[in-house]
């Protein structure tokens, strides 16, 4: 099962594949949780554990399998996040596999609060147009 809070943008061609994990020799499954104000941008595929509030991740990103992804970070375009890896707050991850190349200000939640909540609104008939053709 994928659960989502409010505000989660998951663009085209992208996938959500709930992870797993070995209990006594056998495979199960593991909801995969993702916060609010989250943007998933195309082609990526996605097999977290769980993803934290105001978080981006950019084109064509793997995620692996358990994968955390706290609050407040960023995935660049084109990365690969290897599984098990667990993403601290306030940090940018990027490259093949993903390492952390840099660290984001406070001011990143706010932010990632605008971008989310004006992708919505464009798609919110404003009061008094019509909505008939």
């Amino acid at each position: 099962m994928i659960k989502t809070g409010s505000f989660v943008i998951v663009k085209e061609e992208a996938v959500l594949r709930p992870t797993y994990t070995q209990v006594k020799g056998k495979m199960k499954y593991v909801n995969m949780n993702i916060g609010e104000h989250v943007y998933i941008d195309r082609q990526s595929v996605i097999s977290a554990l769980k993803i934290g509030n105001n978080v981006r991740i950019g084109k064509n990103v793997i995620i692996g399998h358990r994968s955390v992804i706290r609050d407040n970070c960023v995935i660049l375009d084109d990365s690969i996040l290897g599984p098990d890896t667990i993403v601290p707050p306030f940090t940018v991850f990027g490259g093949r596999p993903a390492t952390m190349v840099g660290e984001l200000a406070e001011s990143v939640a706010s932010m990632n609060k605008e971008l989310t909540v004006n992708y919505y609104r464009s798609f919110v008939p404003k009061p008094g147009s019509s909505s008939g053709g």
